[in-house]
C-alpha cells in the first residue's frame, strides 16, 4: 500500500443548493423590509413636516406601488418560512441517510430569538389593526416601521443561524474521511473474483490477513478494504493485488473493525446497473485526478445519485454490509 492523502467528505449538492436558495430568500425578504422601513419614515416625516422637505423619487415610487410591493413581500416571506421548514426536514433526513444522524440536529442560538421576533411581530400586528382603527397616519405608520424593524432584526438572526448550521452541517460530514491509494492506473481481473468464507477473526490475527493476501492474489487484483472505528468513521484502503499485506495491516488503527470485500473496484459502464438489494450499502468512488477514495454511505434510495457520480470516477463499487464472501476481523 503506498502513502496516501486525505479527503474531506461535504454535504450533497442538492442540500448545498437549498441551502444556498433559503439564504437568497431570507436577504431578500431582508432588503425588501428595509425598504418598506425606510418608506414608512419617509411618508411620516413627509406628513409631520407638511411636505417642507418634498419626498425622494424612490420613496414616490414606493408609496405609489405600495400594493404590489407588498403583496411580493408577503410572497417572499411566506416562501422562506415553508423554505426553512422544509430546509430543517432536509438537513435531518442527509443527516441520517449518510450515518450522521447519531447526535442531535444542529442548532444556533440565533435561530430562537429569531422566533421570538415572529411571535412579537404578529402580536404587534394584531394590535396594531385595521387602517379604520388608527388614531392618526403618521401614528400608523411609525408603529408600522417598528414591526418591519422586528422583522429586520429577526431574519438578520436568522441568517446567522441558518449559515451557522451549515456549517455545522459541513463539519459534521467532514468526519466522513477517506484516505486514497496513489496515482497508478490499476488492472481489473479478467476472471470473476473468487468467494471466500466470511469468518470472525480479529484484525491481530496472522490467519486472517493470510486469508486477505489470498483473495488479493487470487483475483490479480487491488481489493477494497473497509476500516471502521470504534468513534464510527470509516474509510477506505487497498489490499495490493500482489497480496502484500504488511503496509495495509500496519495502516489499520488499533481497535477498528476491517472488512475486505471480494470484489474489487469497477471501471465498468454504471448505466444499467443493478446492486443486489439491500438497505443500504458502502459506496467507494476513486477520484480520477488525485486517486484519493472516497466512502459514502449509500441508501437504497440513493443508488441512483450514485452511480451518476461514479461515471466520472475511475473506478467504483458499491457493497452490502452483509455480504457473504466478505472477510471480516473485529480489532
Amino acid at each position: 500500500m503506498s502513502t496516501t492523502t486525505l479527503r474531506v467528505a461535504r454535504p450533497p449538492r442538492p442540500w448545498e443548493l437549498s441551502t444556498f436558495v433559503l439564504i437568497v430568500s431570507i436577504i431578500a425578504v431582508g432588503g425588501l423590509g428595509i425598504v418598506m422601513l425606510a418608506t414608512d419614515l419617509a411618508g411620516r416625516h413627509f406628513l409631520s413636516t407638511g411636505g417642507a422637505d418634498g419626498i425622494s423619487p424612490f420613496v414616490a415610487f414606493v408609496i405609489d406601488y405600495a400594493y404590489p410591493i407588498s403583496s411580493i413581500y408577503s410572497v417572499i416571506a411566506i416562501g422562506y418560512l415553508a423554505g426553512y421548514v422544509v430546509w430543517r426536514r432536509q438537513t435531518r433526513r442527509e443527516l441520517a441517510e449518510h450515518g450522521l444522524g447519531d447526535r442531535p440536529m444542529p442548532w444556533h442560538w440565533t435561530i430562537g430569538v429569531w422566533q421570538i421576533t415572529l411571535v412579537a411581530a404578529f402580536v404587534g400586528n394584531l394590535r396594531l389593526g385595521p387602517p379604520e382603527q388608527w388614531s392618526s397616519v403618521t401614528d400608523a405608520l411609525l408603529l408600522d416601521a417598528l414591526l418591519h424593524a422586528v422583522r429586520i432584526t429577526g431574519v438578520t438572526f436568522l441568517l446567522v443561524g441558518v449559515i451557522a448550521i451549515r456549517e455545522a452541517v459541513r463539519a459534521r460530514f467532514a468526519t466522513r474521511t477517506a484516505h486514497s491509494s496513489d496515482d497508478r492506473p490499476t488492472a481489473l481481473p479478467d476472471r470473476p473474483a473468487a468467494t471466500v468464507a466470511a469468518r470472525p477473526q480479529s484484525a491481530t490475527d496472522d490467519e486472517y490477513w493470510q486469508q486477505v493476501r489470498r483473495a488479493a492474489s487470487g483475483v490479480r487484483a487491488e481489493l477494497a478494504l473497509l476500516e471502521a472505528t470504534p468513534a464510527g468513521d470509516r474509510r477506505w484502503l487497498l489490499v495490493p493485488a500482489d497480496g502484500d499485506v504488511a503496509a495495509v495491516r500496519a495502516a489499520v488503527q488499533p481497535g477498528a473493525t476491517v472488512t475486505v470485500f471480494p470484489e474489487p473496484p469497477e471501471v465498468i459502464e454504471t448505466r444499467g446497473f443493478r446492486p443486489a438489494p439491500a438497505s443500504e450499502y458502502h459506496g467507494l468512488l476513486e477520484d480520477t485526478k488525485t486517486g484519493s477514495l472516497v466512502y459514502e454511505l449509500v441508501t437504497a434510495r440513493k443508488v441512483g445519485a450514485f452511480l451518476s457520480r461514479a461515471r466520472s470516477a475511475r473506478r467504483w463499487a458499491l457493497y452490502r454490509p452483509d455480504d457473504p464472501g466478505a472477510l471480516t476481523a473485529d480489532g
